[in-house]
């Protein structure tokens, strides 16, 4: 038997653990994509709030707030001042409402801009610094990137299964 026809059941089955593999990394380059989106949502807010509020005009934050919390990937946004008191918030009744929990002091304590990764309850959160000690908190769900992992997930598997198979068949008719 030549050494190719041995060779090629096991590239086969190779080729189909490559095509997991950039599945993998095509999710995984979607997401960062997705991430480095909201990050720059979140500081065009933040420009947006500290404008509006400069101009003493609450009315336009509360406006754009209620639009956010209409989208479907916005878990929330919410300004906190330095005590962690919410000044506006996507969900109005939770206006005033006092946040302490580790998330909201690391929210508080930035610097610059940084995010959150809350695996938890599946949100991403950016924290965008607004002066005076208040920051911009905005948790957004990748739900359209995740939308797409099944389709990514069984055309791979199919592809992977079908070079195993030629893989396997190839290697009894060797």
């Amino acid at each position: 038997m030549s050494l190719v026809r041995r060779a090629a059941p096991v590239a086969l089955m190779v080729a189909g653990l490559a095509v997991l593999g950039l599945a993998w990394g095509a999710r995984e380059a979607a997401l960062a994509g997705w991430r480095v989106a909201r990050v720059q949502e979140a500081e065009e807010l933040a420009g947006f709030v500290r404008g509006a509020t400069a101009a003493r005009n609450d009315l336009l934050v509360v406006e754009r707030f209620v639009a956010l919390a209409r989208r479907d990937e916005v878990a929330w946004a919410l300004v906190l001042d330095a005590n962690g008191r919410a000044v506006f918030h996507s969900h109005g009744a939770d206006v005033g409402t006092i946040y302490d929990s580790a998330v909201a002091k690391a929210a508080l304590a930035a610097t610059t801009t940084a995010v959150q990764d809350l695996a938890g309850l599946g949100v991403t959160e950016v924290d965008v610094p607004l002066g005076a000690g208040r920051v911009l908190r905005l948790g957004c769900t990748p739900r359209a990137v995740a939308a797409a992992d099944p389709f990514l997930w069984g055309g791979a598997g199919l592809a992977a299964l079908v070079l195993a198979g030629a893989g396997l068949l190839a290697a009894r008719r060797g």
